[in-house]
């Protein structure tokens, strides 16, 4: 330990010696690190990180210091389980605290009254058991922990905040905060706290080596306790969030970790997630050529500003409305409204609705659409079918999709109310990810019908079949069952569905030309115009 460290050390002791009186250096001396997160006055703050790495110690540390500093103030520390509660962080707690700062330890309702009138109170914060969370709503507190914060709910994290109220007996407001720990597992710490620019959530990583040695007995076995997942070993061992899964992942992390690299592939979709929530915000994600090209994100959206983007969208990226998926559920229906009104055939996605028939013999069927549009998300980052994902909302959202096997082997992924109560938000660019590589990889393998839509790329005024004017080259292609485009009856090829995309087909240079010798009446234009059923220039 350096010098700079031990007076750290030192100062943290000193800070204990003088509320009450207790020298805490007996029961508890803080790593270097851990010195450091004592140090940090953000009102609130995560510690996290690794496995052993003295978090559930700071934590029960914190908690003491607070509650001796300020004469009368009302404590809490939370955890999912009860029961796991008991046998970990109660034992931790008792382990460091000084007995003779404990005035009374009620074991039946586990709070404990310190001897300067403070008072902490340890509760289990399970949603499952407790969806409304009276046990919190009740509370008026002036300091709150989370020990593995992961394994709660955001709403209960977003409910403690509430919860800080309390004035001390003398008048007295004392700064308020909360503590929290965990190990790196997928959720809403992420959004929150990892990835957060928020000088008021701050997280602070904790490794085994902070607290261990690094040819220590403990570090040696878990290197050889993960020596065949090398997955594991980063994220328990070095603190690596982004490699968190969870047994139910749907999406294996590995799969969205190697879909940052950039693709050359072929095609371009825009799914569209619209917002139905005050808090959900409307989500645009266009894929090109197999890469994410944009991701936009606006809260608090009407249907026409929504159709509006799509439509710049859809002309800026000249893509096909067949290759552009919107969530038709609630509002959503009438963005996809609008957009017919005005000529855009888009496709209207309901995820409640029945799975699309396929050909495929897949071991599992999806339960409903939207569990077939995330299962073909999956197979696809897992092929590596879609690149230049770099977008850290993104992935963390991806990594929060869970499902479930059903009894009649249906895939069913869960919920957005659900996810939400995990991650914090809605997952919005997840699902318009999941949207635009629908309709882009499944609809054309689904639907045995072609539909081509091609903006007009010169601005002409036509005129009736008398005034000797072919106008067909603006107007349409025509294609075979084979995928031949012919950009007249008359079967002038301009390529093939399958090799090129159709738009790109119909702007290519052998289309602009022959739309430019018929404005200049150049009768030589192909010798199959000699042919025309129309006699525009039949000679």
């Amino acid at each position: 330990m350096n010098k700079k460290s031990k007076k750290s050390v030192s100062r943290l002791n000193k800070e204990s010696e003088q509320q009450g009186g207790i020298d805490m250096s007996l029961y508890y001396q803080p790593k270097p690190k851990q010195a450091q997160a004592h140090k940090n006055r953000s009102k609130y703050l995560l510690y996290g990180g690794s496995m052993g790495s003295g978090k559930s110690y700071f934590l029960c540390a914190e908690a003491i210091k607070k509650a001796m500093q300020y004469n009368g103030g009302r404590l809490v520390i939370v955890r999912k389980e009860l029961s796991v509660l008991r046998r970990t962080t109660l034992i931790t707690f008792r382990s460091i605290c000084p007995p003779e700062i404990i005035k009374k330890f009620n074991e039946s309702r586990l709070e404990i009254e310190f001897i300067n009138g403070s008072s902490l109170l340890f509760l289990d914060a399970d949603i499952a058991k407790d969806p409304l969370l009276n046990k919190i709503k009740g509370l008026e507190i002036s300091w709150f922990g989370c020990d593995e914060a992961n394994e709660i709910s955001k709403s209960v994290y977003d409910l403690l905040k509430t919860r800080l109220r309390w004035v001390l007996p003398d008048g007295t407001i004392p700064p308020y905060e909360g503590r929290l720990v965990s190990n790196p597992e997928a959720g809403w710490l992420i959004p929150t706290f990892i990835q957060s620019n928020n000088p008021n959530e701050v997280y602070i990583e904790a490794l085994t080596t902070d607290n261990y040695d690094e040819n220590s007995d403990y570090v040696r076995n878990l290197k050889d306790a993960f020596k065949d997942n090398p997955s594991l070993l980063r994220k328990y061992l070095f603190a690596d969030w982004s490699l968190t899964e969870s047994i139910n992942q749907l999406i294996p992390s590995d799969a969205i970790a190697n879909a940052a690299e950039w693709l050359n592939g072929h095609g371009t979709a825009l799914g569209v997630d619209v917002a139905r929530f005050g808090n959900d915000n409307t989500v645009f994600v266009l894929i090109e050529d197999g890469n994410v090209e944009l991701v936009e994100s606006y809260p608090q959206t009407s249907t026409t500003e929504v159709a509006t983007r799509a439509i710049q969208l859809i002309t800026d990226y000249q893509i096909s409305p067949e290759c552009v998926g919107i969530d038709a559920v609630g509002v959503g229906a009438g963005v996809v409204d609008n957009l017919k009104q005005q000529g855009y055939e888009v496709v209207e996605l309901q995820g409640g609705a029945r799975p699309e028939e396929t050909d495929s013999a897949e071991t599992f069927k999806p339960f409903n659409l939207r569990s077939q549009m995330y299962w073909e998300l999956r197979k696809s980052l897992i092929a590596g079918e879609i690149g230049s994902i770099t977008d850290e909302a993104l992935k963390t959202e991806l990594q929060s999709i869970k499902y479930e096997i059903c009894n009649d082997r249906t895939v069913k992924v869960v919920g957005k109310e659900i996810i939400k109560k995990t991650l914090g938000k809605s997952p919005d660019r997840a699902d318009a990810l999941a949207y635009a590589n629908f309709v882009s990889k499944m609809r054309a393998k689904y639907k045995t019908k072609i539909n081509l839509y091609f903006p007009n790329p010169i601005p002409r005024k036509l005129k009736h079949y008398k005034e000797k004017k072919c106008y067909q080259p603006w107007q349409q292609m025509q294609t075979s069952p084979e995928g031949d485009l012919r950009i007249c009856c008359g079967g002038i090829q301009a390529g093939n569905i399958f090799d090129m995309d159709a738009t790109k087909s119909y702007n290519s240079p052998l289309c602009l030309d022959v739309r430019k010798k018929l404005l200049e009446k150049n009768t030589s234009v192909h010798a199959q115009c000699q042919y025309c059923p129309y006699q525009v220039y039949r000679r």
